[in-house]
């Protein structure tokens, strides 16, 4: 009996402490399966905070009519934020790069293990540089595949911290139809919680309300893929007048045309709408553009000024 008693407490013991682990996924499933198993992600979660907290894997013997609605809802939320194949970077690279590209993606947010691809170290460094470029989000999830040493303190808790002040910013640009209003909200919002600090990055945007200018750029990012908006970083200098220096800004997609936005600069302007949803042209006399890769061309000027109100 005595025996038995204690079988039974180091069983409970190992149950509640595989609990307490980082999910981790099976190399041999399916992305369908991956899907199902990440649906209380704080990430993926659709519409609440009430997932946020406590991030939890389902099993899969649900009802078919639940498990269908739940992978419907997933396959919603993912639809920009984990779906590359839709990114921008992604389909400029050639094959090769998509393959490493892909070998990164899946090393990184799913920790699905395997051989590294033998590719040429130039395949590897674009594809690796156009996945960091639309992918801030995965700097989230450092694994025990680690492909690089960012964010190695990153615990489950402080993500879902990071994650529900990003789903709320995204929530709250989602209450309206239009891709202009979304953008705006989401621009405003983070203009407003963030102030400029040398060396802070976006985890440090979200929870402190810190940031340098990588750190604006992707918290933006982060957003506007959580909210359904086509979103990338883009990487060069700028100069300010007085000096130039390595930046970091975005670009956004309405309907077929792309915009620049630097919410970092209209941060510390003053509160100003100037460097928002503008043009290759706008942005050059200060801003240049400094990668391996080719970002969008953003030629449509669209009509709003410099307080973020449309032209009539």
């Amino acid at each position: 009996m005595k025996k038995n008693r204690i079988f039974i407490i180091a069983l409970c013991a190992c149950i509640l402490l595989a609990g307490c682990s980082e999910p981790h996924h099976n190399s041999n499933l399916t992305m369908e399966e991956i899907m199902l198993t990440e649906i209380n992600d704080p990430l993926c979660a659709p519409g609440g905070d009430n997932n946020i907290e406590k991030a939890t894997s389902v099993t899969i013997t649900k009802s078919k009519e639940t498990t269908a609605k739940k992978m419907n809802a997933v396959k919603r939320s993912k639809a920009f934020i984990d779906d590359y194949t839709h990114k921008y970077y992604y389909n400029t690279l050639t094959d090769t790069q998509k393959a490493y590209y892909r070998y990164c993606f899946n090393k990184k947010r799913y920790s699905i293990n395997g051989p590294e691809p033998n590719y040429s170290s130039t395949d590897k460094d674009i594809a690796y540089y156009a996945f960091q470029r639309e992918n801030p989000h995965l700097r989230l999830y450092p694994t025990q595949y680690q492909i690089d040493n960012e964010l190695t303190s990153m615990t489950p808790k402080k993500r879902n911290k990071i994650l529900k002040v990003a789903k709320e910013i995204a929530d709250k640009a989602s209450e309206y139809d239009r891709t202009f209003d979304k953008i705006k909200v989401i621009h405003d919002e983070l203009r407003d919680l963030i102030k400029y600090e040398s060396y802070k990055e976006m985890e440090t945007a979200f929870l402190e309300g810190e940031a340098d200018c990588s750190g604006y750029a992707d918290a933006f990012c982060v957003v506007c893929q959580l909210a359904g908006i086509d979103c990338i970083v883009v990487w060069g200098t700028a100069h300010n007048g007085a000096m130039t220096a390595d930046h970091a800004w975005n670009m956004v997609k309405i309907d077929d045309d792309w915009y620049n936005v630097d919410v970092c600069w209209d941060d510390v302007r003053l509160f100003t709408h100037t460097y928002f949803l503008r043009t290759d042209k706008a942005f050059s006399s200060n801003h240049t553009v400094k990668m391996p890769i080719s970002c969008p061309k953003a030629t449509k000027r669209y009509p709003v000024d410099q307080y973020g109100n449309e032209a009539a």
